[in-house]
């Protein structure tokens, strides 16, 4: 069993429960901790990116997990970096493996970039219990990363997106608004 303060991370939120479709993924799912990562990392990087505008405006940060990954294998699609952790979240979630997601924003983005435009990207990270640590993955890219990237500035870590508070464009316009306006007042991370 994981210490106290990991038990959390394992838990379902209303973003991350599971359909039938991800059930049915997880049971061909095996291995320690590390090799069933790099499987969901593998599933999770063929979901199918929908690059339409309309679309990503009309889904952005409102689907669950099990909208993401669909009713059958094929049948989903992501829009960007937040439906790929989404995805990843419940997945690995459903396989009894603690994550949490992180939410960053690029450093040039929050120096100079146009409030319309955010650069800001969704991480997660899972804890392997054989090494009593967080490990970073980027579900986007499909990779296990050694060590946070440079270019990301971290806002806020949660148990999901909508834990966040973060429900559509609209809330991420406001929320990296305050954040960007925050940082800058510091000259420094927050």
């Amino acid at each position: 069993m994981f210490p106290n303060d990991i038990d959390k991370w394992v838990n379902f939120s209303p973003q991350t429960y599971p359909n039938s479709n991800v059930i049915s993924i997880r049971q061909n799912i095996w291995g320690a901790t590390t090799e069933k990562i790099y499987y969901i990392l593998e599933r999770t990087f063929l979901i199918r990116y929908k690059k339409s505008f309309f679309t990503k405006m009309r889904v952005f940060l409102r689907r669950s997990g099990s909208e993401i990954w669909g009713k059958a294998f094929g049948d989903g699609f992501c829009t960007g970096c937040a439906d790929y952790a989404v995805a990843f979240l419940t997945l690995a979630r459903s396989c009894h493996i603690p994550c949490r997601i992180i939410h960053a924003f690029s450093e040039s983005w929050l120096k100079t970039g146009s409030i319309f435009y955010i650069r800001a990207h969704f991480f997660v990270e899972y804890f392997d219990e054989e090494n009593d640590q967080w490990i970073l993955v980027d579900p986007t890219k499909g990779k296990v990363l050694k060590s946070w990237p440079k270019e990301y500035v971290k806002d806020e870590v949660g148990e999901d997106i909508w834990g966040m508070g973060l429900k559509s464009y609209f809330d991420m316009l406001r929320h990296a608004w305050r954040f960007r306006s925050q940082w800058r007042l510091k000259g420094t991370q927050l």
